[in-house]
């Protein structure tokens, strides 16, 4: 350490000496904490404050030429932290002493009955264990309940050893009950967690991101930023240097940052039938094996979404002598099954309320249409079908259906052809029969549940088909209309 770095430190302790105080009494009087005065003394803190130089002042009762030598040693330390600020001592920032502490192991542990997925946790070591000049950035995307973060703490649980220096973890709440973290918020907490005392964290997002990205230079960290709403909510938490990695999971396809910061995007899908099962069996057990046809149906009841899975797992437990089948059967109503898989009201697991979370940040054209889809009677639908329920351009239902594509409200099929598994389809019946009941989406009734339904436009398509044409059946399914079967309108 160069005498100017612990230029303020010593002058400090000599104060401290002279005026008979220890680090105790200095806290008391200063308002600070122990810990604060200890890095300060040590030089293990970055530039202090005035504010801070000043109550430590007055807790001293220095006045004119010492109270100006002690304010000057404060800014030749500044000056001399943004030469060595970057320096890899080994020693942790903020510890007392100098001395090395344990590195940061915030990850949660992992879920439990793990299955499938060896494939993406193979990519993922692809992507975030191979040697970058820049953090290395992957995204787990999908649609509610499909497993990202049990994917990504799995993955992270299995990689451990790779990072030596840590392994820190945020919940962003991007999709919650509860209001999104702000990026300042966060960083203070990660600040908090690479040893940086509370009184030294900057106020700005824009300060605190770079005194973030400075403690993890030359460090090989992990970094898990669990539930994104955001591009804007996650850049600030990248780091900057390639020996850290950041995993990031989100409902959101991330576009921004896989544009802009080179993020990989993992895409997670439903679990293979197979694999459904096999999570069936790892949380029920024998009763599994011994109805296999039974437990394939209420695995394909479930979408095989993994907490639709896990939910009827847990109803299976808690009723060892039902039948699988007789649970299955309870699920076969489409109309009662989001009632059957609602966790005992636990919103952060019943799956109509993790799905409610995604449909909350649905603008109000997107929701209306992501509401009549649930009602369209085809497999799937494109922009032709989206523009004929809803009486718009084909060119804005196209734009409505990459919104809902990128909120994995609805899943591609193939070439600009979308569907939705039965339970986002149930939800969204289920809302609109809701929004109905309480006088809101009264559009979405009558003449339009009667167009979603039998394919017919309630209004002349505004798409690029000619005005005079009524959608068919067909057209609202395929987007084609057969000649014959058009009518000139009178």
């Amino acid at each position: 350490m160069s005498d100017d770095v612990g230029a303020f430190g010593a002058r400090l302790r000599a104060c401290c000496r002279l005026a008979g105080l220890s680090q105790e009494e200095l806290a008391e009087r200063s308002g600070l904490s122990i810990r604060t005065i200890s890095n300060l003394e040590r030089g293990r803190a970055r530039k202090p404050y005035p504010s801070t130089c000043q109550r430590l002042a007055d807790a001293l009762e220095l006045r004119d030429k010492a109270r100006a030598e002690f304010l000057a040693a404060r800014r030749r330390q500044g000056r001399a932290m943004i030469t060595v600020g970057t320096d890899n001592s080994g020693d942790a920032p903020g510890q007392p002493g100098g001395e090395s502490s344990a590195p940061p192991r915030h990850l949660p542990a992992p879920v439990p009955a793990f299955v499938g997925r060896r494939d993406q946790l193979g990519t993922l070591s692809q992507v975030l264990c191979t040697p970058a000049r820049t953090a290395n950035i992957a995204v787990i995307s999908g649609s509610p309940g499909v497993g990202k973060t049990a994917l990504a703490l799995r993955w992270a649980h299995d990689v451990a050893e790779r990072f030596p220096d840590g392994q820190l973890y945020v919940d962003l709440r991007g999709y919650d009950v509860d209001q999104p973290m702000t990026a300042a918020d966060a960083l203070a907490g990660l600040l908090r967690a690479l040893g940086m005392a509370g009184l030294d964290i900057p106020d700005g997002t824009d300060e605190r991101a770079a005194a973030y990205r400075s403690l993890l230079a030359g460090k090989h960290v992990l970094v898990v930023l669990d539930n994104a709403s955001g591009p804007a909510q996650v850049r600030p938490l990248l780091p900057g240097t390639g020996e850290c990695a950041a995993l990031v999971t989100s409902r959101d396809a991330l576009a921004g940052l896989v544009a802009r910061e080179g993020a990989s995007r993992l895409e997670l899908d439903l679990l293979p039938l197979a694999e459904a099962v096999d999570l069936l069996r790892e949380l029920v057990g024998a009763r599994v094996s011994a109805d296999p046809l039974a437990a394939a149906a209420l695995a394909t009841y479930c979408s095989r979404l993994p907490l639709a899975l896990r939910v009827a797992a847990e109803l299976a437990v808690a009723h060892p002598v039902l039948p699988l089948a007789r649970l299955a059967g309870q699920l076969a109503d489409l109309r009662n099954r989001l009632s059957v898989l609602d966790a005992g009201g636990d919103e952060q697991t019943a799956v109509q309320s993790v799905l409610s979370w995604s449909y909350r940040h649905l603008d109000a054209a997107a929701a209306r249409s992501f509401r009549l889809l649930g009602q369209h009677p085809g497999a799937d639908f494109d922009g032709y079908a989206l523009a004929a329920l809803t009486g718009s351009t084909f060119e804005d239902a196209c734009r409505l259906l990459d919104q809902l594509a990128r909120a994995y409200l609805i899943q591609s099929s193939g070439p600009r052809r979308y569907g939705m598994h039965d339970l986002l389809r149930a939800y969204a019946r289920e809302h609109a029969a809701s929004d109905c009941r309480d006088g809101d989406g009264a559009e979405d009734h009558d003449e339009v549940r009667r167009a979603a339904l039998t394919g017919c436009s309630i209004t002349t398509c505004r798409s690029p088909l000619p005005p005079w044409i009524r959608c068919s059946p067909l057209a609202a399914t395929s987007g084609r209309i057969p000649p014959q079967r058009a009518s000139r309108r009178t």
